[in-house]
């Protein structure tokens, strides 16, 4: 007597219940692309400021990332998009 777990299927009778998957992907795909902005945005302001020798290195870029707390927010987007795929 094994148990197999299913999703539930659709109930027209409540279409809100249905939505909810495709809301959370469209959620995370918002912040994702947010926090690409950002990044991208940080990446060209560390360009600017800093002198001609230094830019291209990777490192000033994972500083200036890390200076402001976006890998966190990165990280916890990437674990969440994550976790909405094994939803379904």
């Amino acid at each position: 007597n094994q148990i197999e777990l299913k999703t539930a299927p659709a109930d027209f009778r409540f279409p809100t219940t249905n939505q909810t998957r495709h809301c959370f992907t469209r959620y995370i795909e918002f912040h994702r692309y947010s926090l690409f902005k950002m990044l991208h945005l940080s990446a060209q302001l560390q360009r600017v400021r800093t002198p001609v020798t230094a830019r291209g290195s990777p490192s000033t870029t994972a500083l200036s990332a890390l200076e402001n707390g976006y890998v966190f927010a990165l990280l916890l987007v990437y674990h969440l998009s994550s976790f909405s795929t094994h939803i379904s």
